[in-house]
């Protein structure tokens, strides 16, 4: 094995056991709560599952190693945890691997080394590229394309059938992704100006478009068109939203400057060095500047923005870290780089080992609940009262415990005065615990023996006199930012 790709993969790999805290909903129910559902049979499915604005594809691919560890019995909690977040990082030790030999093969060894030490140095890549997260595959996937995107002509007839597998799959899995490939792909069909080509990516697009209608339909038991709901959901009905709105220059704001760090200085000072190079790299750049531009623009123009929507823009942003160092004198270049270590490890340490780490810790709490109480039959069920999905379920504890937590899908029927059940949970707790949980006709069947609320939630609730009848047999520690619902702990409490 090619050493450095040996060492990529050892510091991946590393990368899943030092990041042990949560991120996004995301990560575990649009992945691994959807997998382990189809694999052992048992799980729940969010509303998008219903509406059928996902692909099964991506989640296919833990079906997969769920169902084999099934099979040689090797399905625990921990590797049922890990065994996802390791092919995961493996995938993103290629993908630096493959971005390393894109700058190289394009700019010369120096950048290419520097570059790749910017790549690992990045707070955030660092942060996300051990985790399920469809945002991580498309980031990843932009390495591979741009190692086999054909930035010369003479580029080899396989390596572009390549590219243009991964420019259809991942824009078909996340139609966003189309601002980075639909233009790639152009640019391709301009120079090239051949019907061979035209041919290629139409043909390819049908295969590709009707394995994954098979796929979908296997799951669905239905024909689901993914692309059409996306775009009738984030852009005809806008309902995206519901999860947030921000202003239109949030990511130029906010969501680059932080996403990027550091490297976003040394990125622009490396933008206005691109003229001292030859004019074949120069291309390279200005269309990567293009495409980064491209991404802030068009993102903007949507209600609903997160941080790890431009996860895929670190790359480029690297690259020119490695141009602008590179013009740097060999004892300036290892300043530049140990400044970007310095500025980004702290960042990537606190987020990944502090920063709310309480839903994966208390999920294991409660796991080793379930495994000491639940021999032969669980005495009740497990009540989750936080901000909905705040905690993976199924996928994480691996026990067939019924459960019950708030839910906060959209207004996917034009319900007039619509108020999701976290809304009026939060209204008023006790009100809704009086009427749903606690009301007079729950019978013993029902009960709930574990209870897991924030800190917040749980002063609120003090003098509520159902919640005395429980204890606190387990907190963790989330975080030291204080949020909306969200407190500093969660709680796991349990029944007397």
């Amino acid at each position: 094995m090619n050493s450095i790709l040996g060492q990529l993969l050892l510091f991946r790999i590393a990368n899943v056991f030092l990041v042990k805290t949560s991120f996004v909903a995301d990560e575990y129910w649009q992945s691994l709560e959807v997998a382990h559902n189809a694999a052992f049979g048992y799980g729940y499915l969010t509303w998008e599952w219903s509406y059928g604005l996902r692909s099964y594809l991506y989640p296919s691919i833990f079906t997969i190693v769920y169902r084999s560890m099934k099979i040689f019995h090797m399905d625990s909690s921990e590797t049922l945890i890990y065994a996802p977040r390791i092919m995961q990082a493996i995938l993103s030790g290629y993908a630096d691997w493959y971005f390393y030999h894109f700058v190289k093969n394009n700019f010369g060894p120096c950048v290419a080394r520097i570059s790749l030490l910017s790549l690992l140095s990045s707070w955030f890549w660092w942060f996300c590229a051990t985790r399920t997260l469809l945002n991580t595959l498309e980031a990843s996937a932009l390495c591979f394309g741009l190692y086999y995107y054909p930035w010369s002509i003479k580029r080899g007839k396989g390596n572009v059938i390549y590219f243009q597998l991964l420019a259809i799959v991942i824009t078909v899995l996340r139609p966003t992704a189309a601002v980075i490939w639909i233009p790639l792909t152009l640019w391709h069909i301009l120079r090239k100006r051949t019907l061979r080509t035209i041919s290629s990516y139409i043909i390819l697009s049908v295969i590709i478009l009707s394995c994954i209608l098979l796929i979908d339909y296997m799951f669905y038991r239905r024909f689901v068109f993914v692309l059409w709901n996306f775009f009738t959901f984030n852009v005809i009905k806008n309902l995206g939203v519901h999860y947030g709105s921000h202003p239109w220059h949030w990511y130029l704001s906010q969501g680059v400057p932080v996403v990027i760090g550091t490297h976003l200085l040394v990125a622009i000072y490396g933008l206005g060095k691109i003229s001292e190079f030859p004019f074949h790299q120069r291309n390279i750049c200005k269309c990567l500047t293009i495409l980064f531009l491209l991404t802030c623009i068009a993102y903007s123009f949507v209600g609903h923005k997160e941080f790890r929507f431009v996860l895929h823009l670190i790359p480029i942003s690297t690259l020119f870290c490695g141009i602008a160092i590179s013009k740097l004198s060999r004892k300036k270049q290892n300043l530049a780089i140990t400044l970007l270590f310095v500025t980004n490890v702290p960042a990537a340490l606190y987020t990944g080992l502090i920063h709310q780490g309480a839903p994966l810790r208390i999920m294991g709490r409660l796991g080793d609940q379930l495994r000491a109480s639940c021999a032969p039959d669980c005495p009740g069920q497990v009540l989750f009262l936080m901000p909905c999905h705040t905690t993976p379920l199924y996928s994480h504890m691996h026990f067939n415990v019924s459960v019950r937590f708030i839910e906060c899908p959209p207004n996917l029927h034009d319900t007039p005065n619509y108020i999701d059940e976290s809304e009026l949970f939060y209204k008023n707790p006790k009100l809704w615990l009086n009427e749903h949980v606690f009301s007079e006709s729950t019978t013993k069947s029902d009960q709930y023996h574990w209870i897991l609320m924030f800190d917040s939630l749980y002063l609120e609730l003090n003098d509520f006199p159902p919640l005395q009848r429980y204890k606190i047999c387990a907190k963790a520690f989330h975080s030291h930012i204080l949020e909306s619902r969200r407190g500093a702990f969660i709680y796991l409490l349990c029944r007397t």
